[in-house]
């Protein structure tokens, strides 16, 4: 079976040329048919196929360019509108703000991404006590940054927009059950609507953190 030479990323691996190698059973070769020997622990290429130098590093394309060609090649893109350039943006959740079809590979990988728990380790979730809210504020920061969440902003009772994050003190429970009510009750489903559920699902104590952080 011969597929695209991927490493232990799931990212391509490309030779001296920028051309993506191959692999052949379990051996990977370039273009022109010679077997690439040597890897480094990550399973990234380090030296060229048999008539390159000795010891010469094979540089690799940047992330976006990988990932564009991981894009080109699925057959499926992972948002629901149709055709179109490949858009670059600095994660995958970001290449569009179009809703994302779940159906696809791409798509229910996103998903899965971004309803993965915050902690890697279940003593250190968030026990909604006062000292621990900056970092569990700053953990959905991040991911909400990864998976390109733009749900955060919310009117208050005054009309005025407040990030829920860092200005939760302006917000009350009921700004943001309004928010969500309406984001969730959006027909056709919107992207925001696909954010608002991926954010429920991501962790048990989503929920009750909202009501404890606009107290």
């Amino acid at each position: 079976m011969v597929t695209y030479a991927l490493s232990n990323d799931g990212l391509p691996i490309c030779d001296a040329h920028g051309r993506n190698l191959i692999t052949v059973g379990r051996a990977i070769y370039d273009i022109g048919g010679h077997r690439i020997w040597h890897f480094n622990a990550q399973g990234e290429l380090l030296l060229g196929g048999e008539h390159d130098a000795a010891g010469a590093a094979i540089r690799q394309p940047p992330l976006v360019a990988r990932l564009q060609f991981l894009m080109s090649i699925s057959g499926a893109r992972p948002f629901a509108t149709a055709g179109g350039a490949i858009r670059l943006a600095m994660t995958p959740a970001r290449a569009s703000c179009d809703p994302i079809d779940y159906t696809t590979k791409t798509g229910s990988s996103l998903c899965d991404r971004a309803t993965k728990s915050l902690f890697t380790d279940n003593k250190d979730a968030f026990d909604l006590k006062s000292d621990g809210l900056m970092n569990f504020l700053d953990a959905i920061n991040r991911r909400g940054r990864e998976c390109g969440w733009e749900i955060f902003t919310i009117n208050n009772t005054a009309g005025d927009a407040k990030n829920l994050l860092t200005e939760c003190g302006d917000l009350t429970v009921q700004n943001v059950v309004d928010h969500a009510t309406l984001v969730l009750q959006a027909a056709p489903i919107t992207r925001s609507a696909q954010e608002e559920g991926q954010l429920f699902v991501l962790d048990v104590y989503i929920s009750c953190s909202c009501r404890d952080l606009c107290c």
